[in-house]
């Protein structure tokens, strides 16, 4: 099991599955691409749960190469903007640490509540 912490936050991920390596820039673009539009919602509603419904927006908009990540509530938790902004940039680390994957399911811990939990996928 690998664990991640988002710098300057509470938000830790832990990756529970082994994971299958691939070229880094697939998986690198999707988190990219995944940041800018949490930033943007953050911008434009501030930092708040995350509907459902934006949880499969978020999934199905973040498709690089038929690379796709899902991201699903937990634990009778909610999800919020910035959490999976932390998720990302900690993914990221994981990333740049030990290079790429094609196939990751993970833990988003915020604080000491298991609040969501994710999968990357092609």
């Amino acid at each position: 099991m690998y664990v991640y912490y988002a710098a300057g936050t509470d938000t830790k991920i832990l990756i529970q599955t082994g994971w299958l390596a691939t070229n880094a820039w697939q998986i690198y673009d999707l988190l990219l691409a995944t940041g800018r539009l949490v930033t943007q919602r953050i911008a434009v509603n501030g930092d708040r749960v995350i509907p459902v419904s934006d949880l499969v927006v978020l999934g199905n908009s973040m498709i690089t190469e038929g690379i796709y990540m899902t991201l699903k509530n937990a634990n009778n938790h909610q999800l919020t903007y910035g959490v999976v902004q932390a998720a990302v940039s900690a993914l990221s680390d994981f990333l740049n640490r030990n290079g790429g994957f094609k196939t990751v399911d993970f833990q988003i811990i915020d604080g000491k509540n298991l609040v969501g939990t994710g999968q990357i996928m092609g």
